[in-house]
């Protein structure tokens, strides 16, 4: 019996001291072999698509903000606000301005050029009275904006932009936001693009001479 309980005795104390590391196998794992998924668990992306929802959901906020002022500012027409409400215009701003993409003010972007004031984009585009269908051409595309705004309202858009590195900028960008005017040209506006004339509509966003 006493051999019995001794056998028990080592055991059990098999099973509460710690086991023995042998040495000569530590550090033997390799960590690049380890599946990415278990590295980066799942609930990381989850947090991740969480941010950006809110973010959305936020820039709506701001956006539905702004479209009240411009309203009470004078932009009478549904069709404009709607567009303005539709277009996030973070996008189009320089990274370290995304902050104050809602505000009714034009900002710096590259090339010396500025992205226009919201009430002016609302404004000019309400003047055209653009009808669905209507061919138009914008002299100066500029951060892209305003030619955002013109397709919410008609597929037919002509965008014309004369800074090279703008314009390389803005065609990515539009690429990016499966955004698609009819032409976006690089060169200088000043002619109007007679090639593609008539055009129903013409906005100068930017272009005189010296």
């Amino acid at each position: 019996m006493k051999k019995e309980n001794k056998k028990l005795g080592m055991g059990l104390g098999a099973l509460l001291s710690p086991a023995k590391t042998n040495k000569s196998n530590v550090n033997k794992i390799d960590i690049s072999k380890i599946s990415p998924n278990k590295q980066q668990p799942r609930k990381n992306f989850e947090h991740k698509e969480i941010q950006e929802l809110s973010n959305s959901i936020k820039n709506q906020g701001l956006r539905r903000h702004l479209v009240n002022l411009l309203k009470s500012k004078g932009i009478n027409s549904k069709s404009v606000r709607k567009a303005i409400g539709n277009v996030p215009r973070q996008h189009f701003m320089d990274p370290s301005l995304k902050n104050f993409s809602y505000e009714d003010q034009a900002y710096p972007i590259s090339s010396n050029q500025t992205i226009s004031q919201p009430f002016t984009v609302a404004f000019q585009t309400q003047l055209l009275e653009i009808e669905s269908g209507n061919k138009i051409l914008e002299i100066g595309t500029g951060s892209g904006y305003q030619t955002a705004i013109l397709l919410e309202l008609s597929s037919q858009i002509y965008t014309i932009e004369r800074q090279q590195k703008l314009f390389k900028k803005t065609q990515r960008l539009f690429k990016y936001l499966r955004l698609r005017p009819k032409k976006i040209i690089f060169g200088d506006g000043i002619l109007g693009l007679p090639n593609d004339a008539p055009f129903d509509r013409i906005l100068v966003t930017a272009g005189a001479p010296k």
